[in-house]
C-alpha cells in the first residue's frame, strides 16, 4: 500500500526539500503516534498523515498526525527544544554467542533537525550531539562495527530500579522502568562493565527492533557509541524492556 503523506510548502521550506522528500518517499518514518489525538498507525498502511514544524531557537522540531487530526503546518516556539529524553525509546538487546555483547537501542520519539552535519544540510540534533560527544555514524551491524571499540567519554549507564543514561556532563539522558525478565542482559552488563548505545530518531521497535534498526542505518540516521555500565541490582534480578515517554 502506497504512503499518503502530506508536507505542507512552508514545512517543506523549514526541513529542506531533500529531506521532505525522504519522508514522503519513505520507507522511514512509519510507525507513528499522532501529536493531536496520541493515537498510533503505521503510515505504509496507507493512513493519511500530515508533517508539522516547529521551529525552535536551536533547530526544528518534526510532528506527524493523521490528516483529519489537523494540516501540515508551520509554527515557531521561542523556546528551546524539549529534551530528547523525555520523548524515548529504550529497548535492549544481546548478542548471544560465544562473547555476548549487551547493547541498547535508544530511539527518540519525534525528529529534531539541527544543521552541519556529515550527512546533508540537516540531520538529527541527537545525533550531532552524540557525535560531538565522541559517537560514531553506524554504517552497517553496529555490534559487528563496534565489537571491542574504546569507551566513549564519561557516558554511564547505571542499571538499579531504573535504567539512567548520563552523558559526560552528567545530564541524564535516559530513565526508564517497567522491567521484564531479561536477565542475560543484565548479567552480560555485570560482566562486561560496558553497553553499546545505539541510538537514532524513529527507530521503529514494535516489531522486529533490528528490521527497524536496518532500516534506520540505511536511512543514514544512526549513532552509535561503548559506554561503561554498572550494575548495582543484586544477580537474577529484571532488565528493562522498552518503555515509551511522554510523546
Amino acid at each position: 500500500m502506497s504512503r499518503d503523506l502530506t508536507v505542507g510548502p512552508e514545512v517543506r521550506e523549514a526541513v529542506g526539500g531533500e529531506y521532505a522528500d525522504e519522508l514522503v518517499r519513505g520507507p522511514w518514518p512509519d510507525d507513528f503516534t499522532c501529536i493531536r489525538c496520541a493515537g498510533e498507525g503505521f503510515i505504509s498502511q496507507g493512513i493519511p498523515v500530515t508533517v508539522s514544524a516547529v521551529t525552535h531557537p536551536d533547530g526544528v522540531r518534526i510532528t506527524l498526525q493523521h490528516a483529519t487530526c489537523g494540516p501540515s503546518e508551520l509554527t515557531c516556539d521561542d523556546r528551546p527544544m524539549p529534551a530528547v529524553g523525555d520523548q524515548a525509546n529504550l529497548t535492549p538487546i544481546l548478542r548471544r554467542d560465544i562473547d555476548p555483547i549487551a547493547a541498547c537501542i535508544f530511539s527518540a520519539s519525534f525528529m529534531a533537525l539541527g544543521a552541519d552535519s556529515p550527512w546533508g544540510d540537516r540531520t538529527s540534533l541527537l545525533a550531532e550531539a552524540l557525535l560531538a560527544d565522541g559517537f560514531e555514524p553506524v554504517l552497517g551491524n553496529p555490534i559487528e562495527e563496534f565489537d571491542g571499540g574504546s569507551l566513549v567519554p564519561e557516558w554511564l549507564l547505571i542499571y538499579d530500579d531504573a535504567v539512567r543514561i548520563t552523558s559526560r556532563t552528567g545530564a541524564v539522558v535516559y530513565e526508564g522502568q517497567e522491567p521484564v525478565e531479561v536477565t542475560d542482559w543484565v548479567d552480560a552488563l555485570r560482566e562486561q562493565r560496558r553497553c553499546l548505545l545505539i541510538a537514532g530518531e524513529g527507530i521503529e521497535l514494535d516489531t522486529d527492533p533490528m528490521l527497524g534498526l536496518a532500516a534506520a542505518v540505511y536511512a543514514g540516521r544512526v549513532v552509535a557509541g561503548v559506554i561503561r555500565a554498572r550494575v548495582i541490582r543484586p544477580s537474577g534480578t529484571k532488565s528493562p524492556k522498552r518503555n515509551r515517554g511522554s510523546r
